[in-house]
Order: C-alpha cells, then sequence, then structure tokens
C-alpha cells in the first residue's frame, strides 16, 4: 500500500497548492468588495473549514483520477457490470483488491465531508444520487479526455464510498440526537459491505489451492472473430488428471538475503542495491543491468543480467564449464544431464530445475522453477479440445482488437496460485490478425 500512499500525496500537494490560491483569490475579493462598501456575510469558521476540506477533496480526487492516469489511443469503455469483481474473484490477486477497495476509499471523505456540511444529503437516496453523479462527471469527463477507461465497475465502487461515508455520518447524528431505530438504517450499507466481504474472503479461506492469478471469465466477445486451429495442435496429449503441488513460501527478507548472496557471488555492486516488493514477488536491482525476480509463494526466480561487459557468463561454454560458473553462483545442482539447444544468437540451457540462456553478445538469464514441491492432490483437468473451446467462447483472453485468431501451440504446464500451491493450466500461444503473438492461460481444473 505504500505506493498508494506515495501516489495520493503526489496528488495532494498540488491540489493544497491550488487550494490556497484560490481562498487567497477569495478573501482578496472580499476584501475589495468590503473597500468598495458593499455588504459581506461574516464568514462562519466551521462552514468555511469544511468547505475548504470538500473543495480540497475534490480537487484531490480530480487529481488522482485525471491528472495522474496516462493518454490512451482510443475511446475506452467497460461496460459490463461487476467486471472487475469477478476478475478479482478469480484471480485472487492483493492488487486487484487494492485497486477496488481504493476506489471505494477515496469517495469516503467526499461522503463525510458533504454529510457533515449539507444535512439534506444525510438520506440514503440523496447521498447515493450525490455521489453516482460526481463520478459520472469525472469518467465522462476520463472518456473525452481520453485519461483512462470509463468504467461501471468505478461508478459503483465511487458511489458505494460516498454512500458509506454519508451514513456514518447519518448514523454518528441518530446515535446523538438518541433515536436508536432511525440510526439503524444508515448502517444498512455498512453492514450489507461487511458481510459481502466476509463471504468473500470465506469463500477464498475455503477453497485450498486453485486460486490462479488469471481471470476464467469471458473477456472478448468472439461473435466477430474467425478462430482456426494449426496443425496438431487439437492432437495434443491431454490426460484426464493432473497433480496439485505445495511448494514452499518465503519472507521478503528471504527473498532479499538469496538476492545478495547471489549478487555477492557475482561480484555485482551492491552500493546501488535495491529491492522492491509487490504482490508476491520481489524485484532487485543494481545499477549495472543485474536484476533478479523472485517468486516468493514458490521460491522460483528469473536473474538476469542486461548489461554488457559487466559480469559476463562463460562465452559458448561445456557443460563442465557452465556446471562450474552456476556452482560458484551458490546453486545447488542435480547429477541430471544437461540439454542444450543453440541458434545464431544465443545458447539454451537445461541443468536441472535451472534454464540458462546465454546471449552471443554478453547478456545471459537464468530462470529456477520451484526445486522443491510436494504433491497433494491429483485432480481431473480439462481435455485439450475443452481448451480449445475455451478460447472459442473468449475464456481467458484479454482486451485485443482482432478479427482473426490462430492457436498456434497448446501445452499442459503448471502455474502458481495466489496460495503457493502450482496447478495445472494450459498455456496456449495465440497469433491475432497474423500478426500479434500473445500467451493465454485457460485454468484446467475442472
Amino acid at each position: 500500500m505504500s505506493g498508494y500512499i506515495v501516489w495520493f500525496l503526489q496528488a495532494a500537494l498540488p491540489a493544497l497548492l491550488l487550494l490556497i490560491i484560490a481562498f487567497s483569490v477569495f478573501l482578496l475579493m472580499r476584501n475589495i468588495r468590503r473597500r468598495c462598501g458593499k455588504s459581506v456575510a461574516p464568514l462562519s469558521p466551521s462552514k468555511l473549514i469544511l468547505d475548504l476540506l470538500i473543495a480540497g477533496d475534490i480537487l484531490v480526487t480530480l487529481i488522482l483520477t485525471l491528472v495522474t492516469y496516462r493518454d490512451v489511443q482510443h475511446l475506452s469503455l467497460q461496460l459490463i457490470p461487476f467486471f472487475s469483481w469477478r476478475q478479482a474473484w478469480h484471480s485472487w490477486s492483493a492488487s486487484l483488491f487494492e485497486q477496488l477497495f481504493l476506489n471505494i476509499a477515496v469517495f469516503l471523505p467526499f461522503g463525510l465531508l458533504t454529510a457533515i456540511r449539507f444535512p439534506a444529503l444525510r438520506r440514503i437516496w440523496r447521498m447515493a444520487l450525490t455521489a453516482f453523479s460526481f463520478s459520472l462527471v469525472i469518467e465522462v469527463t476520463q472518456l473525452i479526455l481520453r485519461r483512462g477507461v470509463f468504467d461501471v465497475d468505478d461508478l459503483f465502487c465511487n458511489t458505494l464510498g460516498g454512500l458509506l461515508g454519508g451514513t456514518l455520518i447519518s448514523f454518528i447524528c441518530a446515535l446523538g440526537q438518541k433515536r436508536p431505530r432511525t440510526a439503524f438504517c444508515p448502517l444498512l450499507p455498512w453492514l450489507a459491505s461487511g458481510l459481502a466481504c466476509a463471504a468473500l474472503f470465506g469463500a477464498y479461506a475455503a477453497q485450498p489451492y486453485g486460486n490462479l492469478e488469471v481471470s476464467a471469465i469471458p473477456r472478448h466477445a468472439m461473435r466477430n472473430v474467425t478462430v482456426t486451429v494449426a496443425e496438431g495442435v487439437a492432437d495434443t496429449p491431454s490426460p484426464a488428471t493432473a497433480a496439485v503441488y505445495a511448494a514452499p513460501s518465503y519472507t521478503s527478507d528471504e527473498a532479499a538475503d538469496f538476492a545478495r548472496s547471489i549478487f555477492t557471488a557475482i561480484g555485482a555492486d551492491m552500493t546501488y542495491f535495491r529491492a522492491d516488493d509487490y504482490d508476491s514477488e520481489s524485484w532487485f536491482t543494481n545499477s549495472l543491468g543485474l536484476m533478479c525476480q523472485f517468486n516468493r509463494l514458490d521460491g522460483s526466480f528469473t536473474l538476469s543480467h542486461t548489461a554488457n561487459g559487466k559480469h559476463p557468463a562463460p562465452e559458448d561454454p561445456t557443460e563442465t564449464e557452465l556446471r562450474t560458473w552456476l556452482t560458484a553462483l551458490g546453486f545447488d545442482l542435480s547429477a541430471d544431464t544437461a540439454a542444450a539447444v543453440s541458434s545464431e544468437d544465443e545458447a539454451v540451457w537445461q541443468i536441472g530445475h535451472l534454464r540458462c540462456t546465454i546471449r552471443t553478445d554478453g547478456r545471459w538469464t537464468i530462470e529456477a522453477e520451484p526445486s522443491e514441491l510436494r504433491a497433494v492432490a491429483e485432480v481431473p483437468i480439462l481435455s485439450a479440445d475443452d481448451a480449445i473451446e475455451a478460447i472459442r467462447s473468449g475464456t481467458g483472453l484479454g482486451r485485443f482488437d482482432f478479427s482473426a485468431l490462430e492457436i498456434t501451440s497448446l501445452t499442459l504446464t503448471q502455474r502458481t496460485d495466489s496460495k503457493g500451491f502450482l496447478v495445472p493450466v494450459w498455456q496456449t500461444q495465440l497469433l491475432l490478425d497474423g500478426t500479434l503473438r500473445v500467451t493465454v492461460i485457460i485454468p484446467a481444473m475442472q
């Protein structure tokens, strides 16, 4: 959440500056009217403070929703109700839930302040209409200026945030006036939201595995799309069941210790060592092109070097030379026979759970699959034909603009879910309109 705090402060500082300028102009105009002999109503300190807070909150909200967004090339609309919520339900990615709750939280101050300043807005339907109108203005402005996406889910979340803020004030006022029966009605949105969150996370806790960080809901209308299947793809072997594995999870400190040990073994400059923690991953970099992307859920990682000259891998190595280099970096290597595939630009070696790509320009990448896996279940899975039919129906596809789609490959593999289990998925390679290649993950568990 620290990223959101920085994001908010970046928007709050210019909003505060604009508010100070506007307030200074307001006081100047009052002084000019008074000097001209015109009557000026006395200022109520409490109402003035509330007006300033409301103005500041509106400014911050506008900057967050309009200024900080990047321009988009086309008009972007998302008109499927609760699409974002269904996507979050299937993925269980913390970042998606944070975005939804942020859209609710950003309108909470608006509901609180306007309900205090204008008692007429303490009625549920009036506050809901006010918050919806403000959110609609923002979404339409985003659409016209092409600053983000017009999203009906944002309308719902913003309205709910304003409603929760307003009804909280109504509840407090009803208690202050000793009207407990009247106080119950404003609590209804809070009770409904609390029950919905409890049901949401209760369902998540009840499902031990299969909470993939990909969505299993339709995202693209395939009615006007021509779908073809490359030769041999439909004959992809598809077993009736597949194993689910558990992998050890790691803390941020453990991931950082691992990256530091690798960087030190390589002889990397640790002066500019930087660690960034995200949803389930930690990224480590230095100033000389070294990067480690570590998955804390299962211990898999990608170590890459993108700069020339520094920390080179063995040039055109033999298996013995490559094993010696990897052992010097601290990797435990199995005695399995290594396999290599070479081309003009690179050589790809597979040694145990390590996949090493060494390029002729000096760049290299080491990818490690989870090394400590424990089978926990054998589950029935979709067949290859079912996966192809899921693509035909649009399941799992992103928002692309295309009229023709070719399925070029289909592979049964595994993907780590949000609880650290490796579950079976169908990984498909697609060719859109004969030019754009994309990878789509279809959950394989039935």
